[in-house]
This record gives C-alpha cells, structure tokens and sequence, in this order.
C-alpha cells in the first residue's frame, strides 16, 4: 500500500513582498532548486513541480502557491524521479512518475492527495506529450516528434477512484506539428501548416477521425491559438519579425489582422507559447524574443497589459501602463509557467537563467480584468 505525501515547508526558504499590481513570492534552497511545471489547482491557487539538490534531479517537490502569494505546502515525493502532474477529470490532482531502477522506460500515474491504502499502480509504457486538457471523461496529451517527420499522436487517459483504468493513444491525420483546440463535447479542433503556406484547419473526434476541414491564409511566422471555430470567429496570434497581431477569421474564411504591439527594430519574435485561458475572452501568451521574453495579456482582441524585459534595467516593464516589475538581482530571467487564478489575475513563475538556479520567483498578479 502507498503512504500519504507529508508536508514539509521547511524544505523551502519563503519570502513575499507587496509591489506594484501584484505581489513577489521568493521560494529558495541553498543546495539548488528547479522549477520544471506548473498548473491552476484548486481555488484559484497555483501547483508546482520543481527538484531540490545539487544535481536537481535528487529530489522531486511539489508545492502549492495561494493567490496572494503563500506558500501552501510542500510535498517530497519518494516513487519517481521525474513528475509531470494535470488535473483529472475528478478535479484532482494528478502525477506521472518515471520509475526509479527499470531497464524499460516506464511509468506511473498517482493521485498527488490521498494515496493512502491504494496499492502501488502498475507500470505503463513511458509517453512523452504536453497536457492539452480534458474533454468529457478523458484526460488528453499531445505527443510531437520535432524529429522526424511522423503524424502527431493523441494520448488519452481514463481514470476510476483508484487510478487509471484505460490508456489509448491515436495518430492524427497529416499535416504534424498541429496546434490543438480542445472541445468539452469530446471533439478536437487542428491546425497546422499544409503545403505553399497555407494553414489546415480540421475538426475530428476525440479519436482522431476527420469531420470537417478547411484552408485558412494565415501567413507565415509564429502562431498560438486562442480560440478555433467553424461556426463562429476563430482567433489566432501571430508574431513575424517585431510585430505581434491577433487575427481574426470569419467562418467564411476571410482574415484580418489586428496589431496588437511592435518591439524595437533590431528585435524579433523567436517563441510563442500557448495561450494560458484567464477569464472569458481573456488570455495569457508568453513569448520569446531575441534578446528577452515576456508576457501579453489579450482580453476581447485588445491588447490590455504587457511585460517586455529589459535586459539592460533587469526588469519587466509594462508597454501598456509603464508599470516596472523590479526583480532582485540583474540578469537573465526565464519564463517556466502561468497560470489562472480564475478572479481575473494570474501568476507567472520566474527562474534565473545561471550557472545555479538555487531560487524561484512568483508574480501574483492582483485582479484587474
């Protein structure tokens, strides 16, 4: 039988402070710590995956960050040394372990609360794929090759009181590298790039069969979705060179672009992240760029807060109000996570890009949308 994950705060050195439109949570250790995930739990409140020790492999931690930025709890895992965790479609929180002393790479699936008297789960074919979400009674993944040029693959997860009872994986029609859209009804939405420019966008079941497609002149550059739709208007980001735009397209296939901001001439766009949804019509993006990152905030097509870094100041500054976010030390800063807090504000976690990543912060953003 398994035991009960304990709370250990004293694994962590916490500090917070009030600044301007939000609130900075400073999680260190001394011996070193990763930050790896993070995803909206429950009441608003964020979960972490990071490691602890030198090598940051040593230990796997989860923690839990309130909205207003406190430390929760911190849970040691003992079955795994490497995590990822999603919501079920209980609602609970849920872990993907790799398993320790196993020639074949394998896993297990664990409850991160109230594993107490369950028997140890049996062990599963590794899957790699980012967490896309659930739709009705599965939780679904998305597995890319970046590779090599195979169809992308769709991993989905049934799940009982105990753990997991069905696991089912999927290859998705070409065009690969598609960007997904998750129905709740159990239908997912695709696009991806086809031939001479041109965007596929398709609608299949949760099992991967076509519905309906249609072609979309999108453009080139970097795109993330927030929202696709056959019916209604689909919104789609995208950032060529310096500029960022939302486009708009209508179900009969015509598309404007909205700019939304512009960086300095000598910089480009190199990343854009998928959109993290906030509230309603209000979404997330993070984005990469030559010489820093950031974050936008786009509520109803406007462009309504976003925190550029400048590398020469150390800080993140707002292109919309001027509002600065001072940091504690100079130097480069990595985005690894965002999440909602359902309230209208959101957390966006923050790692020093050293030698040594010995510490984490969090930006609790305060409700404003």
């Amino acid at each position: 039988m398994l035991p009960e994950l304990e709370n250990h705060p004293e694994l962590l050195e916490f500090q917070k402070e009030k600044i301007s439109k939000g609130i900075l949570t400073k999680l260190s250790k001394i011996e070193g710590l990763r930050h790896y995930q993070q995803v909206a739990a429950r009441e608003g409140n964020s979960f972490h995956v990071a490691s602890i020790g030198e090598n940051h492999l040593n230990q796997i931690i989860y923690f839990e960050i309130t909205k207003t930025g406190d430390l929760a709890r911190v849970f040691l895992e003992k079955e795994g040394k490497v995590a990822r965790i999603f919501i079920g479609t209980d609602q609970r929180l849920w872990t993907i372990l790799d398993c320790l002393a196993t020639k074949k790479e394998l896993e297990i699936i664990l409850p991160l609360r109230n594993r107490k008297g369950l028997k140890k789960p049996k062990k599963i074919p590794a899957f790699t794929g980012e967490w896309l979400g659930n739709s009705k009674d599965v939780v679904c993944f998305q597995m890319i090759d970046f590779f090599e040029n195979k169809p992308d693959k769709l991993c989905t997860l049934e799940f009982n009181r105990d753990g997991l009872i069905r696991k089912k994986l999927f290859k998705l029609p070409f065009p690969n590298k598609n960007y997904i859209y998750l129905e709740k009804q159990g239908y997912l939405q695709l696009l991806a790039e086809d031939n001479n420019n041109k965007w596929l966008h398709r609608r299949t079941n949760i099992n991967g069969v076509l519905i309906k497609e249609r072609t979309l002149d999108l453009g080139i550059g970097l795109f993330a979705h927030l929202r696709l739709s056959f019916n209604g208007v689909s919104e789609v980001l995208n950032a060529y060179g310096n500029f960022l735009a939302l486009l708009i397209v209508q179900p009969n296939r015509t598309v404007e672009a909205h700019p939304l901001f512009q960086l300095e001439p000598n910089e480009n766009f190199y990343n854009l992240s998928p959109a993290t949804y906030l509230k309603e019509a209000t979404y997330l993006v993070r984005f990469t760029t030559s010489s820093g990152n950031g974050w936008a905030i786009i509520q109803h097509g406007e462009l309504v807060e976003c925190f550029l870094y400048e590398v020469d100041l150390g800080v993140y500054k707002d292109l919309v109000s001027g509002t600065v976010l001072e940091l504690p030390k100079s130097g480069e800063y990595l985005i690894s996570g965002a999440s909602a807090t359902f309230d209208g504000g959101y957390q966006v976690t923050l790692t020093y890009n050293g030698e040594e990543s010995k510490e984490i912060l969090i930006f609790s953003r305060e409700k404003f949308l």
